[in-house]
């Protein structure tokens, strides 16, 4: 399932509850233009990860 918040409150809410290390190793999958790595960034955290699959296509003619 895919979403898109302007802010990943509920992504950040759920990291602070589970109390993720900030050098922990994170993964956002399917990050597309999230901001959720841009935001653990200004909260310090180092391992970021973001896997995004994107569809091209492409006009070979």
């Amino acid at each position: 399932m895919s979403w898109y918040q302007p802010e990943p409150a509920v992504s950040l809410a759920l990291i602070d509850l589970l109390g993720v290390a900030k050098g922990a190793p994170v993964i956002d999958i399917g990050g597309g233009a999230s901001l959720l790595l841009d935001r653990l960034l200004a909260r310090c955290y180092k391992d970021l990860t973001v896997l995004d699959v994107m569809r091209a296509e492409f006009d070979l003619e």
